[in-house]
């Protein structure tokens, strides 16, 4: 067991399907009582029982995260159903892929800002109104090795976890003087059907003529651990950030990708 989880109350977005149901579930592990929030209500629901089934406490709140208004319902509903917030995990995300010119100013790239970077950023303000007041709270936000390096026919995607890197700076020195910490995580290649399916995609677009398993093959390989992400990994990682020992860290983007970004 961490230290500095048993007890506390956290927020998980996108939390109805792989890295926000692997850190619900390892967060809940922990003793925390878990909002599992989301837009997907049936995995959402699904998700709450996989953690009420093994003992532990979590319960579903329909969340936009692109609206305003459900966010701060689920943050209202943690401080009103538990009493306070000690963690906001702004997970949700999502993407489309396509070279620049074609892509939809509605259904690529307000999709995939709203969703990717908005959501962060409502999270965080609202996490952050209920944790002022009592001077203690830590914020994990998702962004990704996207959001470190430019990748080809996901500039939108880019562009929206960049801008969490940047947010994760800037409001970490807002909270500082609050005894809040705001961190973010950047995941690399999952070994997940959505990863492959981007990656299928993106090898068409640029003419590339492999079978996909070859593609994910070579991205295996060019890890150091040579195997792609699992959502456990994440989990971990959102777990040692919520603990007391990650107490010193804060504004800081930290790689979860078995070597594929070194800054």
């Amino acid at each position: 067991m961490l230290e500095g989880i048993n007890g506390k109350v956290a927020i998980i977005t996108g939390a109805a399907s792989y890295m926000g149901r692997a850190i619900s579930i390892r967060l809940a592990k922990e003793g925390a009582s878990v909002i599992v929030a989301d837009i997907n209500d049936e995995g959402g629901n699904e998700t709450v029982k996989l953690i009420t089934d093994a003992g532990d406490r979590a319960i579903f709140a329909h969340t936009d995260v692109a609206c305003e208004k459900d966010v701060e319902n689920t943050v209202k509903m943690a401080v009103d159903k538990f009493g306070k917030l000690d963690f906001m995990v702004n997970n949700a995300g999502g993407f489309t892929t396509g070279p620049v010119w074609e892509l939809d100013e509605v259904k690529d790239w307000d999709f995939t800002m709203d969703l990717c970077a908005k959501g962060v950023f409502l999270g965080m303000k609202h996490a952050a109104k209920v944790m002022i007041p009592r001077k203690e709270g830590k914020i994990i936000n998702t962004s990704s090795n996207a959001g470190k390096t430019g990748i080809g026919f996901i500039s939108h995607y880019c562009a929206a976890k960049f801008a969490v890197v940047g947010l994760t700076q800037s409001v970490a020195q807002e909270l500082m003087p609050y005894n809040i910490n705001v961190n973010c995580i950047c995941p690399g290649n999952q070994d997940h059907p959505l990863h492959f399916g981007a990656t299928k995609t993106i090898l068409k677009m640029k003419g590339v003529d492999i079978p996909l398993e070859q593609a994910i093959e070579e991205q295996r390989q060019g890890r150091i651990h040579q195997r792609l992400g699992k959502a456990e990994d994440i989990a971990s990682s959102v777990a040692f950030l919520c603990s007391s020992e990650s107490d010193y860290i804060t504004g800081q983007s930290i790689n979860v990708c078995g070597g594929l970004e070194f800054h």
